[in-house]
């Protein structure tokens, strides 16, 4: 795995993968430290159960910020969240603010 510093994970389902699946995949996020190492997480859409995608996270990570974003990914309505920005990660207001200009 590369070394990856002060980064925030955003993460979305978009393959109907089940719940076990879907457990497996965060546990190995959590064995391998990327989600131990993240200084916040954004979590898009899982289509089979909201409630569940965001419990499933909340078990291995308490203490980082994480919002709730159906914005992003595979959906209608999407979000720009650029790769390599500065942002700011408010989990109490939901809110993400790119901090830097990142046309330039």
């Amino acid at each position: 795995m590369p070394k990856v510093k002060n980064y925030i994970l955003f993460f979305e389902e978009c393959d109907e993968i089940s719940k076990e699946e879907l457990n497996n995949l965060v546990e190995k996020l959590y064995k391998n430290n990327i989600l131990k190492n993240a200084k916040g997480i954004i979590l898009g859409n899982y289509s089979i159960d909201n409630d569940y995608f965001e419990c499933v996270f909340k078990k291995y990570v308490n203490n980082i910020p994480m919002i709730k974003c159906t914005d992003f990914g595979h959906c209608e309505c999407n979000v720009f969240l650029p790769i390599g920005a500065e942002v700011e990660l408010d989990a109490d207001k939901q809110k993400v603010t790119i901090l830097n200009n990142i046309f330039e």
